[in-house]
């Protein structure tokens, strides 16, 4: 080859490469993947650190002796629980979540550490939201599961047992659901237990045998505790310390805290709920009598201080009862009490009881060995006297009628009778299914009359609003959940009703936080807020939170936003280290809350330059009058920290403004020293004359009788005119 040949494809060998570079090619994400543990990955963590976003990693049974860390937005499935073991060896947390989205289901952890705060088996921290753990065993840590400043997570249907401290702790997190887990024997302190938490709901878990409290509230508020079992904890079945606004009801006390606190134990907290206006909770120890036959105690109330509607029996979604030798099972989110059975009517009847203005439905199943309709006879359902619809599903050996109601304590008749005329059967459909305030819902109407014709509908839409018209529109004005019924009549006047619930959701908004990652130690740094709707619209005049972190969340201010829906806040970090901020809107009626977290580190700063002192100008005062003290004109590069005020008579005062008076006259040097965030100072003095009262007297005694001499004169000068006139 020739030189002039090898020159030349050398030069093409550098220009196709940067010939690539220069044209547009598209580039694709890769796609989710499946990562299998053992195989090409050894250990989990192996795999974890492999993964990409939203990839799966799928753990075969056996015994992992490792430590995980989860810092990635992915998927952990175990081949099955009671095999796939995750082991800390007796150190540390087991598995640490850091990332937001996260699933972890399938595993036993087991064997961390036993530091008495550290120490979990699972230990979700600040930046993880929006996870759920699920579906595992967790024991032998010091603490089952810890939540730490995080927001939004599931913890359901998992197994926690013989750890050290707490099954379930949640420090300064909020809108975390802790649901269906089996909690039992945690040695030495709660089941669950909160610290500075807001807004949690903790649902339908069996608690029992905890070294204290089943369940222990400890400045918190807000949350939402229901259709638990607690059962045979140590010291005290629920304990709340200085937390108030929670609502309790539906749960299951037995045999808690014999021979120490109690069933429950409160101090120091007000404005707890322990009834949803309509169920209380059921007490192994309540003696009380029901007299109306809802399922409610009528009588001793309240039950321990606290329970005004105590229930009769343990709360349960799943009810049955015999009705001569049968069967008969009813599934319901009401309270189901008085249930009686009359075979000469072929009627059985029961009363329900929930919370005013919620949704309410029944599922009852009917052997049909006990009752059996077949044409001409017909089932048939009412409320309170009044014809309901109903679904009906049949198999060869059971009848199973499901309907809805607007709650409150209803009396429901079922039986089979021979109907000259069928009842029509009510029904709806609306749209949308999901409405915000923002939009118009349509209503249609569904329903039928087998042997006639529907001829008047009457719509109550759930907040004070209805209507007659067959398929009516209706706006809601704020969120919240509406109990739509509607009532038809057929052309022979019988009557039928249905309800269902219409979910009005929030507008979702967006908070986005615009900080700097790093400041100097003392510098004033400026947090932009903006603040969006779903649609991407300012949210204006709302009033946005800026949390720091220290012990627990502290409020470091709020600011509302403008026609843009931006706001700002200033602050200054005096310590040195990374500071966790959140930033939050609560939210209104018709906004949704939204939120922001972010890390800011402050990092030391070598500030030689002192600050200047401005203690004002000189001033003239008398004796006992205030003399006001500014020092607002000082300043310095970065920012001045303290304000010292030395009056010059043995007084002394902190911050940039100050007051102070005098007790004697004479002349006084103040001298106002400024410090920055580095130490650095400087003075600056005024000097402060004070008059005594007595001078002031007697220069005003002076005038006056110059003013009276003058006068006097005049009046002999114009008497001496006179007379020459």
């Amino acid at each position: 080859m020739s030189q002039r040949n090898v020159c030349l494809a050398c030069i093409l060998t550098l220009l196709i490469p940067m010939a690539w570079n220069l044209v547009p090619h598209e580039v694709t994400q890769a796609s989710p993947e499946v990562r299998r543990v053992p195989g090409v990955y050894k250990t989990i963590q192996a795999a974890i650190n492999a993964a990409t976003y939203g990839d799966t990693i799928v753990v075969s049974s056996g015994i992992y002796y490792e430590h995980i860390i989860v810092n990635k937005t992915v998927s952990l499935f175990g081949e099955a629980k009671d095999v796939t073991v995750i082991d800390g060896n007796g150190t540390g947390t087991v598995a640490t979540i850091t990332a937001s989205n996260v699933n972890l289901s399938g595993f036993t952890i087991r064997n961390g550490g036993q530091h008495p705060w550290e120490d979990s088996g699972i230990f979700l921290e600040f930046v993880s939201k929006n996870s759920k753990v699920t579906d595992n065993v967790i024991i032998n840590n010091y603490h089952g599961i810890f939540l730490e400043s995080t927001n939004g997570n599931v913890l359901s249907s998992n197994n926690i047992s013989s750890n050290t401290g707490r099954g379930i702790i949640l420090q300064s997190s909020s809108r975390n659901t802790i649901s269906s887990n089996s909690i039992a024997q945690n040695e030495w302190d709660s089941g669950i237990e909160f610290f500075d938490s807001v807004q949690n709901l903790i649902e339908a878990n069996t608690i029992s045998y905890s070294g204290w409290a089943g369940i222990n509230l400890i400045e918190s508020s807000g949350n939402t505790i229901k259709e638990n079992v607690l059962f045979h904890n140590s010291v005290v079945g629920i304990n709340l310390k200085t937390s108030g606004g929670n609502i309790l009801y539906r749960n299951t006390l037995i045999d808690n805290g014999l021979n120490e606190q109690g069933q429950v134990d409160i101090v120091a907290s007000v404005g707890n709920v322990w009834d949803n206006s309509a169920e209380g909770n059921y007490w192994s120890d309540y003696a009380g009598e029901d007299r109306n036959g809802d399922g409610v105690g009528d009588t001793n109330l309240p039950h321990l201080g606290v329970d005004l509607r105590p229930l009769m029996e343990s709360w349960a979604h799943r009810r049955t009862f015999v009705a001569d030798g049968s069967i008969v099972t009813v599934v319901s989110n009401s309270t189901i009490a008085s249930f009686d059975f009359d075979r000469a009517l072929e009627q059985m009847s029961f009363n329900a009881t929930g919370a005013s203005g919620t949704l309410g439905f029944c599922n009852v199943t009917v052997p049909r060995q006990l009752l059996n309709a077949s044409y001409p006879r017909n089932w048939t359902a009412s409320l309170d006297g009044t014809h309901l619809s109903f679904a009906l599903v049949q198999n060869l050996t059971d009848s199973s009628l499901y309907f809805t109601y607007l709650q409150s304590t209803h009396k429901i008749r079922i039986n089979v009778i021979e109907l000259p005329n069928l009842p029509p059967k009510a029904d709806f459909a609306y749209f949308p299914t999901h409405p915000t305030p923002y939009d118009i819902v349509g209503f249609t109407d569904l329903s039928i009359d087998s042997d006639g014709n529907v001829t008047s509908w009457h719509w109550r839409f759930g907040d004070g609003s209805d209507s007659t018209n067959q398929n009516p529109s209706h706006q809601y004005s704020v969120a919240g959940t509406y109990v739509v019924t509607l009532s038809v009549s057929d052309d022979r006047g019988i009557q039928t009703v249905t309800s269902k619930a219409v979910s009005v959701r929030k507008v979702r908004t967006s908070l986005v936080a615009g900080a700097p990652s790093i400041v100097n130690q003392g510098e004033l740094f400026t947090i932009t807020i903006n603040l969006t709707d779903e649609k991407h619209a300012p949210v204006q005049d709302a009033r946005v939170w800026v949390y720091l972190l220290k012990e627990r969340w502290e409020v470091l201010s709020s600011n509302q936003t403008n026609d843009s829906g931006t706001a700002s806040v200033s602050h200054r970090l005096v310590e040195v280290g990374s500071h966790r901020f959140n930033v939050f809107f609560n939210g209104t009626q018709v906004l949704g809350e939204s939120e922001n977290a972010f890390m800011i580190s402050a990092q030391e700063f070598q500030d030689i330059e002192p600050p200047t002192a401005d203690a004002g100008s000189d001033q003239t005062v008398y004796l006992g009058e205030l003399v006001v003290f500014d020092g607002s004109g000082s300043s310095d590069n970065i920012g001045i920290r303290n304000y010292y005020w030395d009056f010059g008579d043995d007084s002394t005062e902190i911050g940039m403004l100050a007051n102070h008076t005098y007790t004697n006259s004479g002349k006084y040097t103040a001298t106002l020293r400024v410090q920055d965030f580095s130490g650095n100072t400087d003075t600056d003095n005024v000097t402060i004359t004070v008059l005594s009262q007595g001078g002031s007297t007697v220069w005003i005694m002076g005038i006056a009788l110059i003013a009276i001499g003058a006068v006097a004169a005049t009046m002999i000068l114009l008497k001496k005119r006179a007379k020459r006139r």
